[in-house]
């Protein structure tokens, strides 16, 4: 064999060789490319789904479920799906995982019993109970003190939703009685409170003026004026004339301050003036707690303000 021969034998079989390998190199790759890719899909709906019947679903797939978190539902029902990734429609590798949070149901809670209670702290025990109130209604009631529950609804014991809302029905007190305001000018304010007393109604500010030849605690002004519609809830105010002269009414004057104490239901507050021997009320009123009253009041050494709350003297206040 010549040596041109041989030659191009060499190269030939070197040919041969460097093609064989890149075809076993190739091949291996696109081995290799098929193996890590694996069959590709498309992500099932999942959303709505009870677990168990998820997991039906992806097992044909080749495809795995993870729980990555539980949650409460107002609307949908436990070990239900409520989202997933990847989400539905998107391609996906055989083997790969899919993500989901799972619902765990409606959060009920048992209602408390807040019937009898004041309003305020049955909104409170609601609270208490991840409960909120709901709607209030108040109705006059002969035989439950106002700001009592009277009824609830739901009912005690029931169950529901996590935050829910509970309806009161709220007493208001007793109904009270309507008359037409009585004519009290030019009575003694002993008569008009005779006459306040039958009537159950409830006198307010006392204000007094002097007036030159007129006598003393006679009623010249009203409010309600005569023939007026009103209440037992109503207070009256009045204007009397005094027996000192306007030269007398030089004198000290100090502003009286008080609170009305904390609590559910309005409270009657009666203030009386005592001068020695005399004694006047300056103010009687109903009062919500919490409410403030400050009275310019004219005193002398020895003057002392006597406070009431529902007819109990609660406070002295000496000047």
């Amino acid at each position: 064999m010549s040596i041109k021969g041989f030659f191009w034998g060499c190269i030939k079989l070197l040919s041969l060789m460097i093609g064989l390998f890149i075809l076993g190199f190739l091949s291996a790759l696109i081995t290799m490319n098929l193996v890590m890719l694996g069959e590709q899909g498309k992500v099932p709906t999942l959303v709505g789904k009870d677990i168990v019947a998820a997991l039906e679903e992806l097992s044909p797939l080749e495809l795995n479920l993870k729980i990555e978190s539980q949650e409460f539902h107002p609307n949908i029902p436990q070990n239900t799906i409520i989202s997933q990734k990847p989400e539905a429609g998107k391609l996906i590798k055989s083997g790969r995982t899919i993500k989901i949070v799972l619902s765990k149901g409606t959060q009920m809670v048992t209602v408390p019993n807040v019937c009898d209670e004041p309003w305020l702290r049955a909104q409170s025990i609601l609270q208490e109970n991840a409960l909120r109130v709901g709607y209030i209604t108040k109705i006059y009631h002969q035989n439950i003190r106002k700001n009592i529950v009277i009824s609830q609804d739901p009912p005690a014991v029931s169950k529901i939703q996590r935050r829910g809302v509970i309806n009161l029905l709220v007493s208001e007190g007793r109904e009270p009685r309507y008359y037409y305001m009585p004519e009290v000018i030019g009575k003694k304010l002993s008569e008009a409170n005779q006459i306040f007393q039958k009537l159950r109604l409830t006198t307010g500010n006392i204000s007094y003026k002097f007036y030159e030849g007129l006598k003393p605690d006679t009623i010249v002004d009203q409010l309600p004026k005569a023939g007026y519609r009103i209440s037992q809830k109503d207070a009256v105010s009045l204007q009397v004339s005094r027996g000192k002269s306007i030269d007398e009414e030089i004198g000290t004057y100090t502003v009286l301050q008080y609170t009305i104490p904390s609590g559910s239901h309005p409270r009657k507050l009666r203030i009386m003036l005592q001068e020695g021997q005399e004694e006047k009320q300056i103010l009687y009123e109903e009062k919500e707690p919490g409410d403030r009253i400050e009275l310019l009041v004219k005193t002398t050494p020895g003057t002392v303000a006597l406070i009431y709350l529902d007819g109990e003297l609660v406070k002295e206040e000496r000047f």
